[in-house]
Protein backbone atom coordinates (compact mmCIF):
# COMPACT_ATOMS: atom_id res chain seq x y z
CA UNK A 1 0.00 0.00 0.00
CA UNK A 2 1.52 3.47 -0.75
CA UNK A 3 0.53 6.04 1.42
CA UNK A 4 0.55 10.10 1.30
CA UNK A 5 1.49 12.15 4.43
CA UNK A 6 -0.40 16.04 5.43
CA UNK A 7 0.94 17.01 8.78
CA UNK A 8 4.53 16.76 10.23
CA UNK A 9 3.80 17.02 13.44
CA UNK A 10 3.19 14.20 16.67
CA UNK A 11 0.93 12.43 15.42
CA UNK A 12 2.27 12.14 12.25
CA UNK A 13 5.65 11.71 13.08
CA UNK A 14 4.16 8.64 15.21
CA UNK A 15 1.91 7.33 12.75
CA UNK A 16 4.43 7.53 10.23
CA UNK A 17 7.06 5.61 11.99
CA UNK A 18 4.67 2.99 12.85
CA UNK A 19 3.77 2.77 8.82
CA UNK A 20 7.17 2.86 8.22
CA UNK A 21 7.52 -0.40 11.02
CA UNK A 22 5.63 -2.41 9.65
CA UNK A 23 6.36 -2.31 5.84
CA UNK A 24 4.08 0.36 4.62
CA UNK A 25 5.09 2.39 1.95
CA UNK A 26 4.88 6.21 2.02
CA UNK A 27 6.09 7.66 -0.97
CA UNK A 28 5.32 11.40 -0.16
CA UNK A 29 4.98 14.32 2.73
CA UNK A 30 3.57 17.38 2.62
CA UNK A 31 3.42 20.56 5.60
CA UNK A 32 2.87 23.82 5.20
CA UNK A 33 6.13 24.30 6.63
CA UNK A 34 8.71 22.42 3.76
CA UNK A 35 11.66 22.49 6.19
CA UNK A 36 9.80 19.84 8.91
CA UNK A 37 7.94 18.00 5.46
CA UNK A 38 11.58 17.57 4.57
CA UNK A 39 12.24 16.41 8.12
CA UNK A 40 9.44 13.88 8.62
CA UNK A 41 10.53 12.67 4.98
CA UNK A 42 13.58 11.35 4.92
CA UNK A 43 12.86 9.88 8.76
CA UNK A 44 10.57 7.36 6.93
CA UNK A 45 12.83 7.27 3.23
CA UNK A 46 9.77 9.13 1.78
CA UNK A 47 10.01 12.58 -0.88
CA UNK A 48 8.64 15.52 0.86
CA UNK A 49 6.32 18.21 -1.34
CA UNK A 50 6.06 21.53 -0.97
CA UNK A 51 3.07 22.16 -2.77
CA UNK A 52 -0.07 19.62 -1.83
CA UNK A 53 -1.34 19.28 -5.46
CA UNK A 54 2.05 17.40 -6.09
CA UNK A 55 0.56 14.35 -4.62
CA UNK A 56 0.66 11.27 -7.06
CA UNK A 57 -2.37 9.82 -8.26
CA UNK A 58 -0.67 6.31 -7.89
CA UNK A 59 -1.28 6.46 -3.91
CA UNK A 60 -3.62 4.71 -2.21
CA UNK A 61 -4.44 7.05 0.89
CA UNK A 62 -3.94 10.20 1.66
CA UNK A 63 -3.58 10.44 5.56
CA UNK A 64 -4.21 14.23 6.21
CA UNK A 65 -2.80 14.41 9.97
CA UNK A 66 -3.08 18.59 11.10
CA UNK A 67 -4.90 20.27 13.66
CA UNK A 68 -9.03 19.74 13.71
CA UNK A 69 -9.76 23.42 12.13
CA UNK A 70 -7.16 22.19 9.65
CA UNK A 71 -8.81 19.59 7.55
CA UNK A 72 -11.51 21.08 5.57
CA UNK A 73 -8.57 23.73 4.12
CA UNK A 74 -6.54 20.90 3.31
CA UNK A 75 -9.22 19.19 1.55
CA UNK A 76 -10.38 22.15 -0.27
CA UNK A 77 -6.38 22.60 -1.38
CA UNK A 78 -6.16 18.85 -2.81
CA UNK A 79 -8.18 19.82 -5.85
CA UNK A 80 -8.95 23.32 -5.86
CA UNK A 81 -9.87 23.11 -9.61
CA UNK A 82 -11.61 19.39 -9.89
CA UNK A 83 -9.07 18.81 -12.55
CA UNK A 84 -7.69 15.50 -10.76
CA UNK A 85 -8.85 12.27 -9.50
CA UNK A 86 -6.96 11.96 -6.09
CA UNK A 87 -6.87 9.02 -3.76
CA UNK A 88 -9.03 7.90 -1.28
CA UNK A 89 -8.39 10.73 1.50
CA UNK A 90 -9.01 10.11 5.28
CA UNK A 91 -8.21 12.48 8.13
CA UNK A 92 -7.22 11.60 11.75
CA UNK A 93 -9.43 13.80 14.10
CA UNK A 94 -11.57 12.11 17.04
CA UNK A 95 -13.98 15.09 17.13
CA UNK A 96 -14.44 16.15 13.56
CA UNK A 97 -16.98 14.52 10.90
CA UNK A 98 -15.33 12.67 7.79
CA UNK A 99 -17.39 15.01 5.88
CA UNK A 100 -14.98 17.61 6.34
CA UNK A 101 -13.06 16.21 3.41
CA UNK A 102 -15.91 15.94 0.29
CA UNK A 103 -14.21 19.09 -0.40
CA UNK A 104 -11.54 17.50 -2.19
CA UNK A 105 -14.16 15.69 -4.57
CA UNK A 106 -12.90 12.05 -3.93
CA UNK A 107 -13.63 9.29 -1.82
CA UNK A 108 -12.80 9.87 1.74
CA UNK A 109 -12.73 8.58 5.84
CA UNK A 110 -11.51 8.67 8.77
CA UNK A 111 -8.11 6.51 10.43
CA UNK A 112 -8.77 7.64 14.08
CA UNK A 113 -6.07 6.08 16.82
CA UNK A 114 -7.74 6.47 19.98
CA UNK A 115 -4.85 7.19 22.16
CA UNK A 116 -2.62 9.90 23.86
CA UNK A 117 0.57 10.40 21.52
CA UNK A 118 2.46 12.27 24.41
CA UNK A 119 5.91 9.92 25.13
CA UNK A 120 4.20 7.10 23.22
CA UNK A 121 6.33 3.73 22.85
CA UNK A 122 6.21 1.36 19.89
CA UNK A 123 4.55 -1.23 22.13
CA UNK A 124 1.95 0.63 23.05
CA UNK A 125 0.96 0.13 19.64
CA UNK A 126 0.05 -2.97 20.03
CA UNK A 127 -3.56 -2.06 22.19
CA UNK A 128 -4.17 0.95 19.88
CA UNK A 129 -7.49 0.68 18.68
CA UNK A 130 -8.74 2.22 15.12
CA UNK A 131 -11.77 3.97 14.56
CA UNK A 132 -13.05 3.74 10.89
CA UNK A 133 -15.33 5.11 8.86
CA UNK A 134 -15.66 5.47 5.02
CA UNK A 135 -17.73 7.21 2.37
CA UNK A 136 -18.42 4.05 1.10
CA UNK A 137 -17.33 0.69 1.49
CA UNK A 138 -14.42 0.84 -1.08
CA UNK A 139 -12.58 3.31 0.99
CA UNK A 140 -13.68 1.32 4.18
CA UNK A 141 -12.02 -1.72 3.36
CA UNK A 142 -8.86 0.36 2.42
CA UNK A 143 -8.48 1.87 5.59
CA UNK A 144 -9.39 -1.60 6.88
CA UNK A 145 -6.31 -3.02 5.12
CA UNK A 146 -4.27 -0.46 6.73
CA UNK A 147 -5.36 -1.02 9.80
CA UNK A 148 -4.65 -4.64 9.90
CA UNK A 149 -1.30 -4.48 7.81
CA UNK A 150 -0.17 -2.32 10.90
CA UNK A 151 -1.85 -5.00 13.31
CA UNK A 152 -4.36 -2.80 14.92
CA UNK A 153 -7.60 -3.90 16.05
CA UNK A 154 -10.02 -1.91 13.96
CA UNK A 155 -13.65 -0.56 14.38
CA UNK A 156 -15.95 0.70 12.20
CA UNK A 157 -17.69 3.51 13.78
CA UNK A 158 -20.20 6.40 12.67
CA UNK A 159 -19.30 10.21 12.52
CA UNK A 160 -21.43 10.35 15.84
CA UNK A 161 -20.25 7.35 17.63
CA UNK A 162 -16.58 8.13 17.15
CA UNK A 163 -17.19 12.20 18.26
CA UNK A 164 -18.94 10.10 21.37
CA UNK A 165 -15.42 8.24 22.12
CA UNK A 166 -13.60 11.13 21.79
CA UNK A 167 -15.39 12.96 24.11
CA UNK A 168 -15.24 10.44 26.95
CA UNK A 169 -11.54 10.15 25.72
CA UNK A 170 -11.22 13.75 26.71
CA UNK A 171 -12.76 13.12 30.27
CA UNK A 172 -10.85 9.77 30.71
CA UNK A 173 -7.31 10.90 29.63
CA UNK A 174 -7.10 14.53 30.05
CA UNK A 175 -9.31 15.43 33.17
CA UNK A 176 -7.43 12.53 35.01
CA UNK A 177 -4.33 14.24 34.25
CA UNK A 178 -5.35 17.11 35.87
CA UNK A 179 -6.72 15.48 38.72
CA UNK A 180 -3.33 13.75 38.97
CA UNK A 181 -1.58 17.36 38.58
CA UNK A 182 -3.27 19.13 41.12
CA UNK A 183 -2.95 15.89 43.59
CA UNK A 184 0.46 16.04 43.09
CA UNK A 185 0.57 19.16 44.10
CA UNK A 186 -1.03 18.66 47.23
CA UNK A 187 0.77 15.79 48.70
CA UNK A 188 4.22 17.78 47.64
CA UNK A 189 2.76 20.60 49.81
CA UNK A 190 2.02 17.85 52.17
CA UNK A 191 6.21 16.41 52.34
CA UNK A 192 5.33 13.65 50.68
CA UNK A 193 5.52 12.67 46.91
CA UNK A 194 2.90 10.84 44.20
CA UNK A 195 4.72 7.90 43.64
CA UNK A 196 3.06 6.38 46.74
CA UNK A 197 -0.06 6.47 44.89
CA UNK A 198 0.79 4.71 42.04
CA UNK A 199 0.13 1.06 43.08
CA UNK A 200 -3.73 2.34 44.26
CA UNK A 201 -4.12 4.47 40.45
CA UNK A 202 -2.47 1.05 39.14
CA UNK A 203 -5.27 -0.97 40.82
CA UNK A 204 -8.19 1.21 40.57
CA UNK A 205 -7.54 0.44 35.89
CA UNK A 206 -7.39 -2.93 36.57
CA UNK A 207 -10.53 -2.64 38.28
CA UNK A 208 -12.09 -1.16 35.47
CA UNK A 209 -10.66 -3.37 33.18
CA UNK A 210 -12.07 -6.32 34.34
CA UNK A 211 -15.13 -5.30 36.13
CA UNK A 212 -18.24 -2.21 35.13
CA UNK A 213 -16.78 0.94 36.89
CA UNK A 214 -20.34 1.40 37.83
CA UNK A 215 -19.90 -1.27 40.60
CA UNK A 216 -16.88 -0.29 41.50
CA UNK A 217 -17.75 3.47 43.68
CA UNK A 218 -16.04 3.32 46.81
CA UNK A 219 -15.59 6.39 49.45
CA UNK A 220 -17.10 8.77 51.98
CA UNK A 221 -19.41 10.14 49.52
CA UNK A 222 -20.74 6.44 48.17
CA UNK A 223 -20.83 6.52 52.23
CA UNK A 224 -22.47 9.21 52.63
CA UNK A 225 -20.04 10.31 55.18
CA UNK A 226 -20.55 13.70 55.49
CA UNK A 227 -18.28 14.24 58.32
CA UNK A 228 -15.32 12.73 56.69
CA UNK A 229 -16.09 15.06 53.21
CA UNK A 230 -16.31 18.22 55.34
CA UNK A 231 -13.01 17.47 56.87
CA UNK A 232 -11.48 16.74 53.09
CA UNK A 233 -12.97 20.44 51.97
CA UNK A 234 -11.64 22.15 54.63
CA UNK A 235 -8.29 20.38 54.21
CA UNK A 236 -8.10 22.02 50.51
CA UNK A 237 -8.60 25.14 51.25
CA UNK A 238 -4.92 26.17 50.04
CA UNK A 239 -6.14 24.49 47.09
CA UNK A 240 -9.17 26.08 45.59
CA UNK A 241 -8.92 23.89 42.19
CA UNK A 242 -8.41 20.66 43.83
CA UNK A 243 -11.36 21.73 46.71
CA UNK A 244 -13.84 22.58 43.90
CA UNK A 245 -13.32 19.19 42.10
CA UNK A 246 -13.63 17.42 44.95
CA UNK A 247 -17.18 19.23 45.82
CA UNK A 248 -18.40 18.45 42.49
CA UNK A 249 -17.41 15.18 42.35
CA UNK A 250 -18.46 14.10 45.60
CA UNK A 251 -22.23 15.56 44.98
CA UNK A 252 -22.13 13.66 42.27
CA UNK A 253 -21.51 10.49 43.57
CA UNK A 254 -24.11 11.07 46.22
CA UNK A 255 -26.42 11.72 43.43
CA UNK A 256 -25.66 8.45 41.83
CA UNK A 257 -25.51 6.51 44.76
CA UNK A 258 -27.94 8.07 47.32
CA UNK A 259 -30.65 7.84 45.81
Amino acid sequence: MKIGIVGAGTIATEVCKKLCSSGVSIIQVYNRTFSKAKILAESVGAKAINDIVEFSLDLDIILIMVSDDAIKKVASSLNPNRLKKYPSIAHTSGSKSSSKLIAADTDYGVFYPLQTFKNIKASDWDSIPILICGSNKFVENKLINLAKLINCDYHIKTDQQRAALHLSAVVVNNFMNHLFCLNTEFVEKHQSNFDLLVPLIQKTFQNVVESNACDLQTGPAKRGDNLVIDKHINALSEFPQLQKLYKVFSESIKESYNN
